[in-house]
């Protein structure tokens, strides 16, 4: 796994003409399913940190795509770390929040959770940010300055900023190195936008579903903690342990080989440790991916990543759109989520998706 080649595919976005193309990782969990085996960048990014930074303690995850990874990273770098993902949800009181904007994305508004972020500070040296992609670092340098205008005690505090993908140049992470933040990544490239886009003929919306039943599907409520507050990375983790517990304890697993473990949005993280604990226990393959707002155009062309994909309603919110690439049978699949009240048409028209291809066992566990 360490050609560049094989872990990053390039898809073309759908509609967004700030940016045509998306970066889509393989081993990510997000777009593609892939084995909990093979999502180690965290856990590789957590070590240089680690090794470079010893006394950073609070680590920032970008929604919605390196939660996952941000999780990992902080608790690789110690399991005192304190864990944060920015957010685009809209219960985080803004008065409370840094707000910034995400101008490429398809969803350009996102926020911070700052209320007492003063006395997390006591913990840490450094401020540990994680992205899964650096192109221009605008949005980052951002989000930096909004942090250090709020909280006047960040201003000689240096961050650190880890990503899977640094595409900066040289003189731009001098610019960065001066104003006391500093680069961590797996592969620095030298990818321009242009060299990125790609004129592909072959391309289609991703489908949208009709006659959705109507339908009410039964779920089991879980206890996920809330990283778009700060959390513990040790408790977190310990948390979503606890999950694949309770899933082992009410599900039947005799005679899986093929079993779906599907996050939600900003949700990735429990999905990734439940299916590698469970995977280990009884012994079938387990995938992970997860559902998404970033809406990408599908293709059965040779090397593109999504060949298949739905356009569906947000188990958060029914008037948001989300996504999911991908689909395939499984002989199980079990949905993840910290959705604490999910819409049930959204319930209805993902329940449909994995059925339509043939996935008879769907199973829905819920935040409580």
């Amino acid at each position: 796994m360490n050609n560049l080649t094989d872990i990053i595919k390039i898809g073309n976005r759908y509609n967004n003409k700030k940016r045509s193309y998306l970066l889509v990782n393989n081993f990510q969990a997000k777009h593609i399913p892939t084995r909990p085996q093979n999502i180690n960048f965290g856990t590789r990014i957590g070590e240089i940190i680690r090794n470079g930074f010893p006394n950073a303690r609070l680590v920032i995850g970008f929604a919605e795509t390196a939660t996952a990874i941000a999780a990992d990273v902080a608790l690789e770098i110690s399991v005192q770390s304190l864990y944060i993902n920015t957010t685009r949800e809209d219960y985080i009181p803004e008065n409370d929040c840094i707000c910034f904007r995400e101008e490429h994305s398809h969803a350009v508004n996102q926020k911070l959770y700052v209320k007492n972020f003063t006395e997390y500070l006591k913990y840490t040296k450094e401020i540990v940010l994680i992205d899964d992609e650096i192109s221009t670092g605008k949005t980052l340098f951002n989000i930096i300055q909004e942090l250090r205008s709020r909280i006047p005690e960040l201003a000689e505090r240096d961050f650190v900023v880890g990503s899977v993908i640094n595409r900066l140049t040289t003189e731009r992470r001098e610019f960065f190195r001066q104003h006391g933040i500093y680069f961590v990544s797996l592969y620095d490239v030298q990818w321009t936008d242009k060299m990125l886009e790609r004129d592909l003929r072959n391309l289609s919306a991703p489908s949208e579903l009709s006659n959705i039943p109507d339908k009410s599907l039964d779920f089991m409520r879980i206890a996920i903690p809330d990283a778009r507050y700060f959390v513990n990375i040790c408790d977190y983790n310990e948390k979503c342990r606890e999950i694949a517990g309770i899933i082992a304890e009410n599900i039947d697993f005799s005679g899986c080989n093929d079993v779906l473990f599907l996050g939600t949005e900003e949700c990735m993280y429990p999905s990734i440790i439940t299916a590698s604990i469970l995977e280990k226990q009884f012994g079938f393959n387990a995938y992970c991916h997860s559902t998404t707002r970033s809406p990408v155009c599908i293709s059965n062309e040779d090397d593109y990543p999504m060949q298949n994909g739905y356009k569906i309603y947000s188990l958060y919110d029914s008037n948001r759109v989300n996504y999911v690439y991908n689909i395939r049978k499984y002989d199980l699949a079990i949905i993840i989520s910290d959705a604490k009240n999910p819409e049930s048409k959204a319930l209805a028209m993902l329940d449909t998706v994995l059925a339509n291809h043939g996935t008879n066992k769907r199973y829905y566990f819920m935040g409580e």
